[in-house]
């Protein structure tokens, strides 16, 4: 059985970049299934298993998962910075915002069985 490491991560635009968000380099059986258990939800009704799957609430929930830190100014105050609360993550990031695609992308390079469609 291989272990995961835990040394986080950080991601900048670029190096020089004073913002910066820290991620886990992998995400656990446990991260995974919670993420599952957020987005998937499976009843049976008359004998059918009916499937409710929410694509938002997945991005989010594996943003709080791989998020560890941040450094972030305050959307509302440039000069202010926000400290890293993870109840933050999926109130706070600009998801297009350019750090957070990288932060994203970065996830799902480490993670490749969470990315949704054709797997070989």
């Amino acid at each position: 059985m291989a272990l995961i490491s835990i040394k986080p991560v950080r991601i900048q635009t670029d190096e020089s970049a004073d913002e910066w968000i820290e991620i886990k380099p992998k995400l656990s059986a446990s991260d995974r299934a919670l993420i599952e258990d957020t987005f998937i939800d499976a009843a049976v009704n008359d004998g059918r298993t009916d499937i409710t799957v929410r694509l938002g609430a997945r991005r989010v929930a594996i943003l709080k998962c791989a998020i560890v830190d941040w450094h972030q100014r305050d959307g509302d105050n440039p000069d202010e910075w926000v400290a890293f609360k993870k109840e933050l993550v999926g109130d706070r990031i600009d998801p297009d915002d350019p750090l957070a695609e990288l932060v994203l992308a970065e996830i799902m390079k480490r993670n490749p069985s969470l990315v949704l469609g054709e797997q070989s």
